[in-house]
């Protein structure tokens, strides 16, 4: 977290930052992001998101002088991951678990009724499947995709 904490100032370090009020700022970069300290806020969500001061919020912590390690999550700290690991952890006895796999442990799907009718066979036609032939028309004896009945040659 400390190799984050050095990334994300050096990110932001030309950054401007305006201070609007006594813990909220204004920080200019590509986009102009609102830092509130006093609530861990900031507009682009980061800080939210992830319980850690994202590079606008650390812009404005470094702008006051205040320590950094007081805005991240007390949980992000060494002393809390060794408090969580401190307590011994039991093993979990295995006497209730019954040995193999009990009788009918297999989930079958349920039963489906057949729809009444003809099925219909959904197939995909390839690419060229679908390509026209041309004919020869009765009525005007000219080659298209027309025949007698549907020709449109005056007679």
């Amino acid at each position: 977290m400390e190799k984050r904490l050095v990334k994300r100032i050096q990110l932001g370090r030309t950054w401007k930052v305006t201070k609007s009020a006594d813990d909220v700022f204004e920080v200019h970069s590509n986009n102009i992001f609102c830092v509130d300290l006093k609530r861990f806020f900031c507009s682009c969500n980061v800080w939210t998101i992830e319980s850690f001061p994202c590079e606008h919020a650390l812009q404005c912590i470094l702008s006051i002088g205040e320590d950094m390690h007081k805005f991240c999550d007390p949980y992000l700290a060494v002393s809390d991951f060794r408090d969580s690991y401190s307590h011994s952890i039991n093993p979990i006895p295995d006497i209730e678990k019954p040995k193999g796999k009990p009788e009918g442990s297999f989930i079958l799907p349920p039963d489906t009724k057949r729809t009444p009718g003809r099925r219909r066979n959904k197939r995909k036609e390839s690419m060229g499947a679908r390509e026209r032939k041309l004919r020869k028309c009765s009525r005007c004896n000219l080659y298209g995709y027309h025949n007698r009945a549907t020709c449109t040659a005056g007679c």
